[in-house]
């Protein structure tokens, strides 16, 4: 299986990269925790890269509601009644085991916000000098096939180094589903890097 993908280039200095890349999972490692890590497209002045490799932490106030709702359905397991406890923890311990699975992994997770403040970096070299596509980018048309992108579309992302602005254009390759798994230290440096 393949799919297909697009390639940012800079419209006066032609810095290019793959938008979207390779298909991959990333966590962090945390106490022995994979906390998923979510990726978003930008430019690096570090490495002279644009794709889909900065790093986002999300909204703290998200993860305060994540933690919330998994604390309130683990909670609805655990009525505190003896007797009732035993049964329910019989009955569902596959599913009590995931949320507090699940409420680990949030606590990390706000362990990490507290740590790091929104200060995003680059997830190939480490650099926090980064700038970020605010929003979605723009869709392209499908050839006949439906095998590639065509044609191409003016992003709000601007290239830090020589100014120009980055066009989102099809290209005429397929990417293939080969998934790779990478684990990050909380400061954002590759630990380990396999494929799955």
């Amino acid at each position: 299986m393949s799919r297909p993908d697009g390639s940012l280039v800079c419209d006066r200095c032609g810095l290019q990269g793959l938008a979207y890349g390779a298909p991959t999972r990333n966590y962090y490692l945390i106490d022995d925790l994979k906390v998923p890590l979510s990726r978003r497209i930008g430019v690096c002045m570090g490495c002279n890269t644009v794709g889909r490799e900065i790093e986002r932490l999300g909204s703290r106030g998200k993860a305060i509601d994540d933690w919330m709702q998994a604390r309130r359905r683990l909670d609805r397991l655990q009525p505190g009644i003896p007797g009732i406890d035993l049964l329910l923890r019989l009955l569902f311990r596959h599913k009590i085991r995931r949320l507090e699975r699940e409420l680990l992994t949030q606590e990390a997770r706000l362990n990490l916000f507290e740590r790091r403040h929104d200060d995003a970096c680059c997830l190939k070299c480490g650099s926090r000098d980064v700038a970020v596509l605010q929003e979605a980018l723009p869709a392209l048309a499908f050839t006949d096939d439906f095998l590639f992108y065509q044609g191409e579309e003016t992003t709000s992302l601007f290239h830090p180094g020589c100014g120009g602005r980055f066009i989102y254009r099809g290209a005429d390759f397929r990417l293939p589903y080969i998934y790779m798994e990478r684990h990050f230290s909380p400061d954002g440096v590759l630990i380990h890097e396999q494929r799955i």
